[in-house]
């Protein structure tokens, strides 16, 4: 049975696209779980694939968070951030767009503004965009690194707006995660879930 048509905004109502990155756009998800498992490993934690797929669309500093209070134990964040980093960039190249969601995105380039907010860090989101050449399609990027609180609080939809210079109500969001769903609605934008539109990808810890 042939995939449901990921719904387009009615462009005389919506003003400006908020796009999710990682999940949505990006095809990143197992490839950030692999990494975050490979971080926390070496400080004797074993990440749960299920726990990590309950809280897609978070931020890595925020799962370190929850995993110290889970585990008992303290984490060196910016090491471990690192080390994530690192593993995700040295296999960039091998990130895909997501075809559904890439197909409304070339289809409304030059037709409304469109930015990203992710949970991402910049270095890794601007890295991966430039890998699959699509930052030239974004009017503003927004990360997790440039607000104070990170999805499911509205900052980094609402910062996306503000940069685009609409009103968050008159904004599209597209998002993969329950997380970043949440924070969408909290910026109050009409929100689609990609979820039932797009082939499903099976979290793994190996290829």
């Amino acid at each position: 049975m042939p995939m449901p048509i990921l719904p387009r905004p009615n462009q005389t109502e919506c003003a400006a696209v908020v796009w999710d990155w990682d999940g949505t756009l990006a095809d990143s998800q197992s490839a950030n779980l692999r990494a975050l498992a490979y971080a926390v490993k070496a400080h004797g934690v074993v990440l749960d694939p299920v726990w990590y797929g309950q809280r897609l669309g978070t931020s890595v500093a925020d799962l370190l968070a929850e995993l110290a209070v889970v585990h008992r134990r303290e984490l060196p964040v910016a090491q471990v951030i690192n080390a994530c980093q690192e593993y995700i960039l040295a296999d960039i190249t091998s990130l895909v767009l997501i075809p559904q969601t890439r197909a409304v995105l070339e289809e409304l380039h030059g037709a409304v503004p469109m930015a990203i907010a992710s949970g991402g860090a910049r270095r890794v989101v601007e890295a991966g965009m430039a890998a699959l050449k699509v930052r030239h399609l974004f009017d503003a990027v927004v990360c997790r690194d440039d607000v104070p609180l990170g999805k499911p609080a509205p900052d980094l939809f609402l910062s996306a707006a503000a940069w685009l210079g609409v009103e968050p109500a008159r904004c599209w969001a597209y998002e993969d995660a329950d997380e970043g769903i949440a924070s969408a609605r909290a910026a109050n934008m009409h929100v689609v879930d990609v979820r039932p539109y797009i082939a499903p990808a099976a979290l793994r810890l190996t290829d």
